[in-house]
C-alpha cells in the first residue's frame, strides 16, 4: 500500500496544527475559536470562491469540498466549521443580493466572522 500524498491545497502548517489538536477539539477541550482563524489564514475558505471576490485564482467548488475532506482526515470538528463556513459562503455568492454579499463575503474569507 502507497502512503496516500497530502492534497497541496491544505498547507502543512494547517495539517501539522490540526494533527497536534485534533483529539482535543474533537472532544470539545481546546478552544474551538481557534479553528475558524486558522482555516481561513490557510486559505480554506477562498478555494471556489472566484478572484474579483477575493478568492483563490484558478479553483472551483470542487477544490473547496477537497478542502473539507482533507480537513476532515485530521479533525472531524474543525471540518464540520469549515463546511459550515463554506457552506454560507457558497450561499452568499450565489444570492441575487450583492448588497449583502459585498457586506459580508470579506470578513467570512478572512475568518473574522463566523458564518
Amino acid at each position: 500500500m502507497t502512503a496516500r500524498q497530502p492534497d497541496p491545497r491544505l498547507s502543512p502548517g494547517l495539517a501539522a496544527w490540526l494533527d497536534a489538536h485534533a483529539g482535543a477539539l474533537d472532544d470539545g477541550s481546546h478552544d474551538a475559536a481557534e479553528v475558524l482563524p486558522r482555516l481561513a489564514d490557510a486559505g480554506v475558505f477562498r478555494l471556489g470562491v472566484p478572484a474579483e471576490q477575493g478568492g483563490a485564482p484558478g479553483t472551483d467548488i470542487g477544490d473547496a469540498i477537497e478542502a473539507v475532506s482533507q480537513v476532515a482526515e485530521h479533525s472531524v470538528a474543525a471540518a464540520f466549521v469549515a463546511w459550515g463556513q463554506r457552506v454560507f459562503i457558497e450561499y452568499l455568492l450565489r444570492s441575487p443580493n450583492a448588497a449583502l454579499s459585498r457586506g459580508w463575503l470579506a470578513p467570512l474569507l478572512a475568518g473574522e466572522t463566523a458564518g
